[in-house]
């Protein structure tokens, strides 16, 4: 048994509304289909929202001063913007920002302290730590970042920004 879907625009009384068709043939016949119509009008302005709201942060992040970036579990880059550390991102994904930093024997205690924050998945905000560009010249990276976290509230790694 074949059945028929597709949207389309309608128009009421009331105006222009989305709608879901579905149809299936009647049984016995090929003449006779029952359907059911699906008002998707708010679906689709939802929608049409959310793709917006997605542009405008992609607009944000791409012509912020800041640079961004996100860490999985293992608290190991899984995404930075072009602009982040004066290198290619590339460059980095699949480390963490301890495999970078310059202080981390200087410095001990700070960084027990951020990684005690990291595993209590806790914000943070204006981590200071030195760290070496693209280039290989010393750095200074100030950094904020916030746990995230799936639906069924499984920990998903880190999102964040730091100032260049």
């Amino acid at each position: 048994m074949q059945s028929a879907e597709f949207e389309e625009r309608t128009v009421d009384i009331d105006g222009s509304r989305s709608a879901e068709n579905h149809f299936v043939p009647a049984m016995g016949t090929v003449l006779s289909w029952f359907g059911v119509l699906i008002d998707i009008d708010d679906r689709k302005k939802a929608e049409d929202a959310l793709r917006e709201g997605e542009a405008k942060l992609r607009d944000y992040a791409e012509t912020a001063s800041d640079w961004f970036w996100e860490i999985g579990p293992d608290y190991k880059f899984t995404l930075l913007t072009e602009n982040a550390f004066g290198s290619h991102p590339a460059d980095r994904i699949g480390t963490a920002c301890w495999d970078h930093a310059l202080d981390l024997e200087t410095e001990p205690e700070k960084w027990r302290i951020v990684r005690t924050t990291l595993d209590a998945r806790r914000p943070f905000r204006d981590f200071v730590y030195r760290s070496v560009r693209g280039n290989g010249t010393p750095m200074y990276v100030k950094a904020s970042g916030k746990p995230v976290f799936d639906t069924s509230g499984e920990f998903r790694g880190y999102r964040g920004t730091a100032p260049m």
